[in-house]
């Protein structure tokens, strides 16, 4: 047995692990793993193992980044699957090519970043990349994906959908500008910054890195996979009777109805510092979840009674139902 790698920081274990460099180390994983149970995990930043895992974990190694300039005057930039996905942020904010700074200090690597869609202070993984290349499960085969055909949306790729257990991706290209503009499109931002003139990719990121670890833990300290749960959309009549209730609740209107930030429901629940033994709802932020005993293999079985009650109790008070973010592996 051996241990899988995760931002919660539960002790889980797999049966065997296996790593890839290049898009042939893949292929020959791939054939030795025919016909047996297997996943692919990258950094386990929205992942929450409720025990050890039978199987077989897939993990990319495939890493650099590679930039060239094309005749529309843009940067693109090509990274493998195994890079740390705020590594690749912090060098492209280094090389002054503005298009992911937004996204700055989300863990995991890129690989998931591509099929999870990640998103934060008004930007999404998506509205980035160009394309995605992933290799074909079935028969070894490299595909690139146009952006287009992966039907990005909130946390979501066809990665989730019809292309899941189908194919393993190996790297993602991004297209940056030189000459781009901040994206202040998250509030706090606007704030920080309203009085500024000349905003630069590193303000943005040195600004964000405050905004981050104010609200939530920081991995190597407290376990917990971010936002676990997604923000609900509710129908409209669903929406006024809350809103009668509770005159204040913060609402946007979205397609197919209204969202309704999940955080603020596990708070008027009362339940934002909620603790069951190892795990809890972060005290900061309560859309998290955490897991204070990091290593401890037996916290996996908290940290799911913790968010199974936050389902039951939000069900049972606002007729809600939460759906996690993360993705429950037994």
């Amino acid at each position: 047995m051996e241990k899988i790698d995760n931002t919660f920081g539960v002790g889980a274990m797999c049966r065997e692990k296996m790593e890839f460099r290049n898009d042939e180390e893949l292929r020959e994983c791939l054939s030795k793993v025919v016909g047996k149970k297997f996943m692919v995990v990258g950094g386990g930043a929205n992942i929450l193992f409720v025990g050890d895992y039978d199987g077989i974990v897939l993990h990319s190694k495939i890493k650099g980044i590679e930039t060239t300039e094309d005749k529309e005057g843009t940067t693109l930039a090509v990274v493998g699957s195994g890079e740390t996905w705020d590594e690749f942020v912090a060098e492209m904010v280094k090389r002054g090519l503005w298009g992911v700074e937004n996204l700055s200090y989300i863990p995991g690597e890129v690989g998931g970043a591509a099929v999870q869609n990640i998103g934060a202070y008004g930007d999404e993984f998506s509205n980035a990349a160009e394309w995605v290349e992933a290799i074909s499960i079935n028969d070894g085969t490299l595909r690139r994906f146009d952006i287009s055909e992966l039907g990005y949306g909130y946390r979501w790729s066809e990665f989730k959908g019809k292309f899941k257990d189908k194919y393993v991706i190996v790297r993602a290209c991004f297209r940056l500008r030189r000459d781009g503009k901040p994206n202040l499109t998250y509030k706090p931002l606007a704030e920080a910054f309203a009085d500024t003139e000349n905003v630069r990719l590193t303000d943005i990121r040195a600004e964000l890195e405050k905004i981050r670890w104010g609200k939530l833990p920081r991995p190597e300290e407290v376990g917990s996979a971010g936002s676990f749960f997604k923000n609900p959309v509710v129908g409209r009549e669903v929406y006024e009777s809350l809103a009668e209730r509770y005159p204040d609740m913060p609402h946007f209107e979205v397609e197919g109805g209204v969202k309704i930030p999940a955080g603020w429901l596990i708070e008027r629940c009362g339940l934002k510092g909620y603790r069951h033994g190892t795990a809890g709802v972060w005290d900061r932020q309560a859309l998290v979840m955490v897991n204070y005993d990091l290593g401890g293999r037996r916290a996996y079985e908290d940290v799911e009674y913790v968010y199974r009650h936050v389902i039951e109790t939000v069900r049972e008070e606002m007729k809600i139902e939460l759906e996690p973010e993360a993705i429950i592996i037994r």
